[in-house]
């Protein structure tokens, strides 16, 4: 009966720090005044908006942080 808890124990205790690994947060990583000038600067005339603007950089900082 002991050897099979052991045989259950450890790939139980290998799952369990496996998931609290993934479960760590990431930091955020915003975007420089750089990129955000270069976005308004290629896009100006695209942009109509203050709103569409707004979601080009939500895009931008979305595609940063995955």
């Amino acid at each position: 009966m002991n050897d099979l808890l052991y045989l259950l124990v450890g790939p139980a205790i290998v799952v369990i720090i496996a998931w609290m690994y993934t479960m760590k947060e990431r930091e955020w990583v915003s975007l420089t005044k750089e990129e955000i000038y270069h976005l308004w600067d290629t896009n100006s005339e695209k942009f109509g908006s203050v709103e569409d603007f707004g979601r080009a950089l939500e895009r931008a900082i979305q595609e940063k942080n995955p």
